[in-house]
């Protein structure tokens, strides 16, 4: 998916305003733990995909990267690395300081982006898949 189908996509959660907020406001404690896995005022991987990614996809055996591209999947000129537990606002804004950096400030740049190039419903119960694990098997 290219950088402005990343951008676009992350929009397009956002104007889920309620369930965005509530998201955001969401405190994440370790189970029998005061330990907190994550605090207030962000939204954070796992959120979006158990809130965006898998309702958008699911059913469907394409990842948002391919429903996004139907016609001619595209092949990436980057593979971003991110910990599912950070604020995903955030690795927006990474991921566009470095487009701006190594594609001239364009949004055109195609990247991998595990959370929206994988199908992730793949390993639900009824779900025909794929599931993670056979997407990890095919040659990249």
């Amino acid at each position: 998916m290219t950088v402005k189908q990343f951008r676009s996509f992350m929009a397009s959660c956002r104007r889920e305003a309620c369930t965005w907020k509530a998201l955001s406001e969401q405190v994440i404690k370790e189970q029998g733990s005061d330990i907190v896995l994550k605090d207030s005022g962000f939204v954070n991987g796992y959120q979006m995909n158990d809130s965006f990614v898998r309702p958008f996809t699911r059913g469907t055996g394409c990842s948002v990267a391919l429903l996004l591209n139907p016609d001619q999947p595209l092949e990436s000129d980057a593979m971003i690395s991110h910990a599912w537990g950070e604020d995903m606002t955030q690795v927006e804004e990474a991921i566009i300081d470095f487009s701006r950096r190594v594609d001239n400030g364009g949004d055109d740049l195609v990247i991998w982006f595990c959370l929206f190039a994988l199908y992730q419903p793949g390993d639900e119960e009824g779900d025909e898949g794929p599931t993670i694990g056979e997407q990890m098997k095919q040659p990249p």
